[in-house]
C-alpha cells in the first residue's frame, strides 16, 4: 500500500499551532512516537497509529485514543522514533513530515538527527522536520534549484564528507568545493530567485528559518 504524506509526531518541543495548521491538510497519515501521542492530545491532532514502548503513554492517553492502533514494541534495540519510522516505511511515502523532534534532551535530539539521516539515504523519500522556527530537509547528490523568496536564510550542514560543491544565487557563494571531514555553513542568505546548489558527494542537511 502507497500513500503520499506522513505525518511522524515525536515527544520534544510542542509545535507552534499555526505548523499544525499548516501541515493538517497535506497529511495522509499519522503517526505518535510514543510520547508523541502526548503531543498530539495537546495540539488536537488523531493519530492512525501510536508505537512505541508506551513509557511514555499514560493509560488515561491510550483511553482518548482508543480508535488508534496501538503498537506497544518492548525491545530497546531501537528508539521510538525508529520504531515510527518502521511503520511509516511499510506505506511508502513519498514525503515524511516530523514535528517535535527536537527539544528537550539533547541526546534524543541528537540521536534523532541521525536515525533521520541514516533512513533518508535509504528510501527515496523527501524528508521535512518542523521547529518553531523554520525546518530541515535533506538533500542527496544532484542539482537543486532553491525556489524560495529573496533574502530567506538557510543554513548548510553536512556531518560526512562533501564534494563539489557549488552555490549559486546565495550572499556566500562556492564552486565545486570539496570538504574532507564535514560542512558548516550556517545563516546563507538567497539573493535571487535563480538560486542552486549542485554536489557530487554526500549528504547535506538544509535548514530554511521561517520568514514569516
Amino acid at each position: 500500500m502507497s500513500i503520499n504524506t506522513i505525518l511522524i509526531v515525536a515527544d520534544g518541543d510542542l509545535p507552534k499551532q499555526g505548523i499544525i495548521n499548516h501541515l493538517k491538510s497535506d497529511v495522509d497519515l499519522t503517526i505518535a512516537a510514543d510520547g508523541g501521542a502526548v503531543v498530539c492530545r495537546k495540539k488536537g491532532l488523531i493519530p492512525d497509529f501510536i508505537v512505541g514502548d508506551l513509557d511514555s503513554c499514560s493509560a488515561d492517553i491510550i483511553e482518548t485514543f482508543s480508535d488508534s492502533k496501538i503498537i506497544k514494541l518492548e525491545e530497546q534495540e531501537t528508539t521510538d522514533l525508529e520504531k515510527a519510522l518502521h511503520i511509516a516505511e511499510e506505506y511508502d511515502p513519498k514525503v515524511i513530515y516530523l514535528i517535535s523532534v527536537f527539544g528537550l534532551r539533547t541526546d534524543h535530539a541528537l540521536g534523532n538527527l541521525l536515525v533521520l539521516i541514516d533512513f533518508f539515504k535509504k528510501h527515496n523519500v523527501r524528508i521535512k522536520i518542523f521547529d518553531n522556527h523554520g525546518f530541515l530537509t535533506f538533500l542527496k547528490p544532484g542539482n537543486h534549484k532553491i525556489e524560495i523568496k529573496p533574502q530567506t536564510t538557510i543554513s548548510l550542514l553536512a556531518f560526512e564528507p562533501i564534494k563539489a560543491l557549488t552555490l549559486n544565487g546565495f550572499k556566500y557563494l562556492l564552486k565545486n568545493a570539496d570538504f574532507k571531514q564535514n560542512f558548516t555553513g550556517i545563516s546563507n542568505v538567497v539573493l535571487s530567485k535563480k538560486t542552486y546548489l549542485k554536489f557530487a558527494k554526500g549528504i547535506l542537511c538544509l535548514y530554511q528559518v521561517d520568514s514569516a
